[in-house]
């Protein structure tokens, strides 16, 4: 339910949880600018998908309506065949949009599925693009990266095996070195 500029959620125990929005800023760049907005609902799970704008941008989060559990993703999330997971690719060459990775949501809480929340490296260049799933267990990607100086596009994927989500690259693709502070030992 929405009241003025408060989103209320109840959750399943009879709780609620309150989103204040905070309008200052939200003009210009001057001051914080938070707008909460109910974005989508997954009854069969009891998530809410929560869009949270910004001057510039914006997240998402889904709240868990068991127990009021937030997580936040990069972009609206598509269901695996079965349902048994969310995944979020977003990729941003800039500061303003809804960041660059991969999160990939178990839509059922459960201690021996962790979520999983991929960011490329500060030093690197990674763009993420979701192609699909195949099967509950494996997400399919196109990812673009440097080789030399030219940008490449190739499948990716992630894969969930031996209990945890693993990504895997393209052959061409390499790893950029650490950032010289992060060389030095201290």
């Amino acid at each position: 339910m929405r009241q003025g500029e408060t989103l209320h959620l109840t959750l399943q125990d009879g709780n609620s949880k309150a989103y204040v929005n905070q309008a200052e800023g939200c003009e210009s760049a001057s001051g914080d600018c938070i707008d909460y907005k109910l974005s989508g609902y997954f009854p069969r799970h009891g998530l809410i998908l929560l869009q949270i704008g910004h001057y510039e941008g914006v997240e998402w989060m889904l709240v868990r309506l068991d127990g009021g559990e937030e997580t936040k993703i990069l972009a609206p999330p598509h269901y695996s065949p079965r349902e048994k997971f969310l995944v979020s690719v977003c990729w941003s060459d800039g500061p303003s949009s809804c960041g660059n990775g991969i999160d990939i949501v178990a839509t059922q809480p459960d201690k021996t599925t962790p979520d999983w929340h991929y960011r490329p490296p500060a030093n690197g260049y990674e763009l993420f693009e979701l192609a699909g799933w195949d099967g509950d267990e494996r997400v399919k990607l196109t990812v673009t990266f440097h080789v030399g100086r030219d940008l490449k596009t190739r499948p990716a994927w992630v894969d969930f095996t031996d209990g945890r989500w693993r990504l895997k690259m393209p052959k061409e693709y390499r790893r950029p070195a650490p950032a010289a502070w992060m060389r030095t030992r201290h």
